[in-house]
């Protein structure tokens, strides 16, 4: 996609899906199973886990389950925001309208190119349809080799939970959606202008990513602390331009890793000066060390 519309800024694509249907197709099955959408790979997985976690909050003590019960939320949260942002990025990649000139010019690339991209789809499908094929091999490379004790058939029957069958599931979902392709039938929504307030409906009034998290993002303000500035121009009585930048810092970069980042550069810089580089200094260390070693051994606290 980068480089048919020579951007992977989400806010310039758009489209994409009818001018390259083969790349575009292979990014939806990707988006699908990444979300843990049945009956594809990422839901295969995701239910062993979602199994993993039951077992241990209903069947270890107490302290366990109560983190076996966090993990079991946490999991489920984690699945609802990967289905949020897949949709978002389906959404504004592949759908709607091109929203440069490079999109409406993109096409799909040569077939060396898309046979990478095909293979890895069919099987993010084939690992989903028949995961219990290779779940016994997997199992096996655990410690334990809790692998010997699964069959091989297409679904997942895990002794002591329950079964997983997406041949059933993948029919049943062909089968539904038949049936709302048949309800619809030929009925097609006639085409109709998009209103914009009388204004020429252009790229810069297409939904943004941004524009897509805003809700969550108001909901979750207090966690992710979103920073904001506006500056207004005016001139003549009249706004010139108004200019908006939003930066959502990351949590884990502002309480662990620049922490530890400063923790370390100033250990580091303690560090340095016992670097002295005089043979001297460098043996009173080593008679020191002998010298506390002895202390040690000689008032029992070690052995």
């Amino acid at each position: 996609m980068e480089r048919a519309a020579g951007s992977l800024d989400l806010d310039h694509l758009g489209g994409l899906l009818r001018r390259m249907p083969w790349t575009g197709g292979a990014f939806l099955v990707g988006c699908m199973a990444i979300a843990g959408l049945p009956p594809l790979n990422g839901f295969a997985s995701e239910w062993l886990v979602l199994q993993s976690l039951l077992h241990v909050a209903l069947h270890q003590p107490l302290g366990i389950a109560l983190a076996g019960a966090a993990a079991l939320a946490g999991l489920a949260a984690t699945a609802a925001l990967a289905l949020l942002c897949f949709v978002k990025v389906v959404g504004l990649v592949l759908l709607g309208q091109p929203r440069r000139a490079e999109c409406a010019a993109a096409v799909d690339p040569p077939p060396g190119m898309l046979v990478g991209m095909t293979l890895l789809a069919l099987m993010c499908i084939a690992l989903g349809l028949v995961p219990g094929l290779v779940l016994p091999t997997l199992a096996g490379l655990a410690p334990g080799a809790s692998g010997a004790t699964l069959a091989r058939h297409a679904g997942m029957v895990v002794p002591g939970t329950g079964s997983y069958l997406p041949l059933p599931l993948a029919l049943a979902l062909a089968a539904l959606t038949a049936a709302l392709l048949g309800v619809r039938g030929r009925r097609r929504s006639a085409p109709a202008p998009s209103w914009a307030c009388g204004q020429p409906v252009v790229a810069a009034l297409s939904w943004s990513s941004a524009g897509f998290t805003k809700p969550l993002r108001l909901v979750l303000e207090a966690v992710f602390r979103p920073r904001r500035e506006i500056e207004v121009v005016r001139g003549g009585g009249m706004v010139q331009s108004v200019t908006y930048t939003g930066h959502v810092p990351s949590l884990l970069d502002a309480s662990v890793y620049e922490p530890t980042v400063r923790a370390g550069l100033r250990a580091a810089s303690a560090a340095r000066r016992l670097q002295s580089g005089n043979v001297r200094t460098y043996a009173g260390y080593l008679l020191g060390l002998v010298i506390g070693l002895l202390v040690l051994v000689y008032t029992g606290v070690l052995g």
